[in-house]
């Protein structure tokens, strides 16, 4: 009987006209690629387990260590995105050095613009940066591009900066037009200009520091974050930010 059935599939198959089975191949093709398609996208769009990985592990600006914002150096305040006035119960530029990062825990501000100072734990040698937005939050609030600056402090981190005044005069050509220099007192150093695109469901995008700068072996304790656009909404979220590399032995 099994037989019978198969024999009677392979009739029908051969009836059928070299245009039906062109479209039949067609078919077979576009139900393979679309199967591809949703194992790939499902793939992408997986969370990244953080709190297991050592995306936040190893952040030297967690607070969890002792890393702190420079109210000096940081600003706007926090904003409602409703109105164009300060938000008491919006959560602080902290937010974004929490060991944990959750939506409503995200830093924001009206507009796209902002800049963040980081007090490190202790002096470090950097090699990479990350900074997050959470999945749920509206895509068009997260940040796009950015510049990450490490203020020099010190006396032979000062004499590296003039022996390298050259290097750091090339790198400042790579910097977007809204850049500047985040101290009016101490010198920074710009440790990477990068383009964010988180639209692609990753929470948290890693970038590296300049080759150059690593090269130099200079030490920072103070970072700065400048903000200078986002995807298009009236106010960004900035939900985690964070800064890899190694302590200077003391």
């Amino acid at each position: 009987m099994q037989y019978a059935k198969q024999a009677k599939s392979v009739r029908q198959d051969s009836r059928l006209s070299p245009i039906s089975r062109i479209l039949k191949f067609i078919a077979h093709c576009v139900a393979l690629m679309l199967v591809a398609s949703f194992m790939l996208l499902a793939i992408h769009f997986r969370p990244i387990p953080c709190a297991r990985s050592n995306c936040l592990r190893d952040n030297l600006a967690s607070s969890s260590i002792g890393a702190a914002i420079i109210p000096s150096l940081t600003s706007p305040a926090p904003k409602s995105p409703i109105a164009d006035e300060a938000d008491p119960h919006a959560p602080e530029a902290a937010a974004v050095l929490a060991p944990e990062f959750a939506a409503d825990t995200c830093w924001s501000f009206h507009g796209s613009e902002a800049q963040l100072g980081i007090l490190l734990p202790k002096p470090a040698f950097l090699t990479n940066v990350s900074i997050g937005h959470v999945p749920g939050v509206t895509v068009a609030s997260a940040p796009r591009d950015l510049t990450v600056w490490g203020v020099v402090d010190g006396l032979e981190n000062r004499q590296w900066f003039a022996q390298h005044s050259a290097t750091l005069k090339k790198l400042r050509t790579k910097l977007p037009p809204k850049a500047y220099q985040p101290h009016a007192r101490y010198p920074s150093v710009p440790l990477t200009s990068v383009h964010c695109d988180i639209r692609y469901g990753k929470p948290i995008q890693t970038f590296a520091v300049y080759p150059e700068v690593v090269e130099m072996g200079m030490d920072f304790g103070v970072v700065v974050v400048q903000l200078h656009s986002n995807w298009g909404w009236s106010h960004t979220y900035v939900c985690h930010i964070g800064v890899y590399g190694k302590w200077i032995q003391m």
